[in-house]
């Protein structure tokens, strides 16, 4: 096993490698806009990370309130069961996926909301307005909803607006997921697109995601297999 990564500071690391900015070292101490993290000039991206830490799973007032929708749901005859650790959204009927995105998604929306103003307040601020917007959520922590169903709710939420993020991508750093019919864990990236206009060139993600592979690789000694924007 590697040691646990601190994930700010490796992907401070990688972004300089690739000769992008690492704006905290570059702005005043007490900067007057809600900065972003990272600006890749040569790819034209504002980019902001934001660590998914908290385990919903040890926490309690959140586990309440899935285990009293879920008895909800079975007394209405939706479901049947007991209420398990992990849910998956496209495993539940319609309105009882509907009523946990809700349930769900309001930290995620504030994590969200923040991310897609500091992106707006950089790219306004240091006059970048043909930048694209980043958002890069690393779930390192988070065990209560499976990868899929986050990057469910991650596009569900910016379905709605937050128009200056034009590409998310969850990722895993210290956490590795189980893939059906995979017998190894795997690390993972996972981007989500807005229309072709709007959104960052794949290949320019692509590029990103092999570079950060890479930087991984060697900071952990570990070589990684890759299946499509899955990292193994």
């Amino acid at each position: 096993m590697t040691d646990h990564i601190d994930i700010e500071l490796a992907f401070d690391s990688f972004v300089r490698s690739i000769g992008g900015v690492v704006l905290k070292n570059d702005i005043a101490d007490s900067p007057s806009f809600e900065n972003a993290d990272y600006v890749l000039h040569e790819q034209q991206i504002v980019a902001e990370l934001k660590c998914l830490e908290v385990n919903k799973i040890d926490d309690s007032v959140y586990m309440g309130k899935i285990d009293a929708a879920w008895q909800k749901w079975r007394a209405s005859g939706l479901i049947t069961g007991d209420t398990p650790e992990r849910i998956v959204l496209n495993e539940l009927p319609h309105r009882c996926a509907r009523e946990l995105v809700a349930l769900t998604s309001l930290p995620l929306k504030g994590v969200i909301k923040k991310a897609n103003r500091q992106i707006r307040q950089t790219k306004d601020t240091l006059n970048l307005p043909s930048y694209k917007g980043l958002l890069l959520l690393a779930n390192d922590g988070n065990f209560a909803l499976p990868l899929n169903t986050l990057c469910q709710l991650v596009g569900g939420i910016l379905s709605g607006g937050y128009t200056s993020i034009n590409c998310s991508v969850v990722f895993s750093v210290n956490m590795v997921a189980q893939l059906p019919g995979v017998d190894i864990p795997c690390m993972v990236w996972m981007p989500s697109y807005r229309s072709q206009a709007k959104s960052i060139s794949p290949d320019v993600m692509v590029s990103i995601r092999d570079g950060w592979t890479a930087f991984h690789e060697k900071m952990t000694g570990q070589t990684c297999r890759r299946f499509g924007d899955i990292v193994v």
